[in-house]
């Protein structure tokens, strides 16, 4: 295990406002979504609790249902629950760091979202060791399309909020976070992609159907791979699994 504090930045686990671009796709069920949602947030929170030694802080977008509660309280008992505060995805994003930072500046800071199937343990612990040892280290884990799945911030590191919010806004979002960070060095683990699109899941069922040990929760590659079953396109999903469409 590694010395480091972590943050989860996440929408809650039942939250039917998940994976929004998803809802718009009609051969998907709102049921299915909210499920791999709620499948994606405790591989995350999971994967946290069995790499960091410290505490782990978790971000929500709106408070927490009974639901929520007892399926983290199984997981997390000693999680830090807290609300996730401003007006766009950047603010909260920078906000939440910044809080932590704050409250709790002995350690370095490994930050995550919830929807990277292939997050694991090992990766967050990779992160932490680097920013633990080199202080001046920044990490950054690459995902496709120039986002960026995990960043590790070291213990002491000063904030330009103005600058990371509009990072969010660029093309290449991971080059112009890690441009805020002029006086550090960058560490960069290996890419894992998130799934927010359609061709986000067609990437994933093909690594599925390809590596049987490309998903280390069972019950998310489970879900996943209700879509290899039938998927052929847009549209082509059988009713049977719980997906609405043509059936094949």
């Amino acid at each position: 295990m590694a010395y480091a504090n972590s943050l989860l930045f996440s929408r809650r686990p039942y939250s039917t406002a998940a994976k929004s671009r998803l809802h718009t796709i009609e051969s998907l069920t709102s049921d299915f979504v909210q499920c791999l949602h709620t499948e994606l947030t405790k591989n995350a929170v999971l994967a946290h609790q069995s790499a960091i030694t410290e505490k782990l802080f978790c971000y929500w977008d709106e408070p927490l249902t009974d639901r929520d509660i007892e399926l983290l309280d199984d997981i997390a008992p000693n999680r830090i629950d807290s609300l996730q505060c401003g007006e766009s995805f950047s603010c909260r994003f920078v906000s939440a760091i910044s809080e932590l930072q704050a409250a709790a500046p002995e350690a370095p800071i490994i930050v995550t979202g919830s929807d990277i199937p292939t997050l694991s343990s090992a990766k967050i612990s990779e992160a932490a060791i680097v920013t633990q040892k080199n202080p001046s280290t920044l990490v950054i884990g690459l995902s496709r399309e120039g986002g960026f799945y995990l960043t590790g911030i070291p213990k002491g590191v000063e904030l330009d909020s103005s600058a990371l919010q509009a990072a969010f806004s660029k093309p290449n979002e991971a080059y112009a976070f890690r441009c805020c960070f002029p006086n550090q060095k960058c560490y960069f683990l290996s890419n894992c992609d998130d799934i927010d699109t359609e061709s986000d899941l067609v990437h994933h069922l093909s690594q599925l159907e390809l590596r049987e040990d490309y998903i280390s929760s069972a019950a998310l590659s489970e879900q996943l791979r209700k879509l290899t079953i039938t998927y052929k396109g847009p549209g082509t999903r059988d009713k049977s699994i719980g997906l609405r469409g043509n059936t094949t």
